[in-house]
């Protein structure tokens, strides 16, 4: 039987409907957002470059020209505000997703300490179990009074 496509990708996989991602694939994905924050970086810097070229001295006065140019320089701005979104959002998900990572680490840590725990108490009670609270032996329970081993007198009378 082969796998389903669907239910494994490379650094993740699905069971029960719950997707586990590994540290590496989300430090993975984190790096390709500032990768492409910095494309996107550099694009914004061509174009204020090519924005900056366009004087009275790049184009002509004749005809219908400065129509064009305008509606030229209306779509580089234009195009530039699109760039400075995508960037923004681009800082946005990579807060999240860096936020999100820490909080499951953070999960995975007391989940973790707690599962010690258990495991320290399972392995302090001789059978593996864990008495019941108010039963002797339990921790924090009082310690019974010793027995006497002696036998008890019968009187006879």
């Amino acid at each position: 039987m082969g796998t389903d496509p669907g239910t494994q990708t490379k650094g993740s996989t699905v069971a029960a409907g719950d997707i586990q991602l590994e540290r590496e694939v989300v430090k993975a994905r984190l790096e390709t957002l500032v990768h492409l924050q910095e494309y996107v970086t550099m694009l914004r810097n061509s174009l204020h470059d090519l924005r900056s070229r366009q004087t009275t001295g790049t184009w002509s006065t004749a005809g219908q020209t400065q129509q064009f140019v305008n509606a030229y320089r209306g779509q580089l701005t234009s195009l530039d505000t699109e760039l400075r979104l995508i960037h923004q959002q681009m800082a946005e998900y990579h807060a999240t997703l860096q936020s999100n990572m820490s909080s499951l680490v953070s999960t995975d840590e007391d989940v973790q300490a707690r599962l010690m725990q258990v495991a320290q108490r399972l392995n302090a009670s001789p059978n593996g179990a864990t008495a019941p609270p108010g039963t002797p032996g339990a921790p924090g329970s009082p310690v019974p009074a010793p027995t006497s081993a002696a036998p008890r007198e019968h009187g006879v009378g």
